[in-house]
């Protein structure tokens, strides 16, 4: 499983974004949704999109 900590990460840099409550609640509510299912390979790809949001918006 990936840890906490690694979202945590990403929401902390998505909120100096300036994006709005909605945003980062949704984000929060889809991983608490992946950890449910138990399904790592889930949880990597959603790992793998919010960095590549995070690399593309700090290029």
């Amino acid at each position: 499983m990936i840890s906490r900590e690694v979202i945590n990460y990403f929401i902390k840099e998505i909120k100096e974004w300036g994006l709005e409550a909605e945003v980062i609640s949704a984000i929060d509510d889809k991983w608490e949704e992946l950890l449910k299912e138990d399904d790592l390979a889930y949880q990597y790809e959603y790992v793998s999109v919010l960095s590549k949001i995070l690399s593309n918006h700090l290029a």
